[in-house]
């Protein structure tokens, strides 16, 4: 079974941007974000049966799919969340295009992941244009195209997904579907870094420790990777140990403390 390369899709920003029009529906929200799932669940239920309301029909799938007030069951999840993208719910489709690329409920299919994540991104999710870009560079349901990816990891980025952010970075580095621009790729990195995704701090790290795009700095390398492995990152971990060999015992410590701050403040004081 595929693991995900990219994180699960934010509950939280779906339910900001999502617009809830029965009563039972936004009682089952209020009940979901005070972590009553079973008093939730029952309420999503009856918007989703008696109201064909989209949202809850996906919450349902949602809490299905994470056993949140019921027993992780993802045949049933997918049933809730066909119902949803019938309706147009572009985080259903999302979640169904995950289960084909999983094969979570359902048989492994590329190119159903792709008509999801497609249908979706099309009408603007973000972690749906995501993973488009990312089958596109990988060539897994679709013909291998460095371009189409570059553009879907755009458009996704620019939404402010992280994940898309450092791929986009990545991308701009090794010159796929794109000139190969260095400052470009350390812009997305930092950006993606600053949101918390350790595979974008690593990356950052390399591009500090390396003169790639900014002005080379072992010591800020040595902080993101320090906080990339600290996230579990086990390749971050291994570049930490290499940067100290050509670092004084100065510069590690001054790193450290720069890598505390910088966790401590949110990402908004990184050196």
């Amino acid at each position: 079974m595929k693991k995900i390369l990219v994180l699960p899709l934010l509950l939280i920003a779906l339910i900001a941007s999502t617009p809830v029009f029965a009563d039972d529906a936004g009682d089952g929200l209020e009940d979901y974000l005070k972590k009553d799932f079973d008093a939730a669940l029952r309420k999503f239920r009856i918007a989703a049966e008696s109201h064909k309301e989209a949202f809850s029909q996906y919450m349902v799938g949602y809490m299905y799919r994470h056993g949140e007030g019921v027993k992780e069951d993802w045949k049933e999840s997918l049933r809730w969340f066909r119902l949803s993208a019938a309706q147009g719910n572009t985080s259903a489709k999302y979640n169904l295009g995950i289960a084909y690329y999983e094969g979570q409920g359902v048989a492994e299919n590329d190119e159903l992941a792709v008509r999801w994540f497609l249908d979706a991104a099309e009408q603007g999710n973000s972690k749906s244009q995501n993973m488009i870009g990312f089958m596109y560079s990988q060539g897994q349901g679709v013909l291998q195209d460095y371009k189409q990816a570059w553009y879907w990891y755009s458009l996704s980025a620019e939404q402010g997904d992280e994940s898309a952010q450092n791929n986009l970075g990545n991308a701009y580095s090794k010159g796929e579907g794109v000139l190969q621009d260095y400052k470009q790729a350390g812009y997305w990195y930092a950006r993606s870094a600053i949101q918390g995704n350790a595979f974008a701090q690593n990356n950052l790290g390399f591009s500090y420790g390396n003169g790639r795009g900014v002005l080379q700095n072992y010591t800020l390398a040595h902080m993101w990777y320090n906080i990339s492995a600290s996230l579990g990152d086990k390749v971050a971990t291994e570049n930490r140990k290499l940067l100290e060999k050509k670092m004084t015992h100065d510069q590690v410590y001054e790193a450290q403390e720069l890598a505390r701050k910088c966790m401590s403040s949110h990402y908004e004081d990184c050196g």
